[in-house]
């Protein structure tokens, strides 16, 4: 668990790649907010130059809570959510196959863990989002991500879909 204050600067400055099952995610910090950048197979690279994240771009979580304004408005695309564009960087923790990236908005005083579970000897990882409300404000919540995925398209020299395949789960 982390507090708010808690050797801020020092979580800010790291960068939580992960590799492991051979998989590869990669982000970037943008001032004190996290961008997620790649998830590929290990070894594999961009075969171009990637876009730069800005403050509504590569969000490593995307939540929309009621009474937010959207930073871009794109129709009815969950896009530009707040206050996903504005979480801040708060750690990192590890437990055996699961990392777990938290996030805190100081706004709402909401705190956002994004669970990575990666599993043994399968390029797989299962990704959940959890948000608690650190306030004593309520807080609704229009929508919230499972999973955010970047700039997979800008991988290998053929078409995308000879390169990559997603699979989603539906559940009942």
């Amino acid at each position: 668990s982390f507090s708010a204050g808690q050797n801020a600067a020092a979580k800010r400055s790291e960068q939580p790649n992960l590799s492991r099952s051979g998989l590869s995610i990669s982000f970037e910090m943008l001032g004190d907010k996290l961008r997620q950048r790649l998830i590929l197979p290990q070894g594999m690279q961009p075969t171009g130059s990637l876009p730069q994240p800005s403050g509504a771009s590569c969000l490593e979580v995307a939540i929309h809570c009621s009474g937010e304004n959207r930073s871009d408005h794109h129709g009815l695309k969950l896009t530009g959510s707040m206050p996903g564009g504005r979480l801040v960087y708060a750690g990192k923790r590890e437990e055996g196959n699961r990392v777990t990236i938290v996030q805190r908005d100081p706004l709402l005083k909401l705190r956002v863990e994004s669970d990575y579970e990666f599993f043994d000897n399968i390029p797989v990882v299962r990704r959940s989002t959890l948000v608690v409300n650190e306030g004593s404000s309520d807080v609704g919540i229009e929508y919230v991500s499972s999973a955010m995925l970047h700039n997979f398209a800008n991988v290998g020299a053929a078409d995308v879909e000879k390169n990559l395949r997603i699979h989603f789960a539906y559940n009942s």
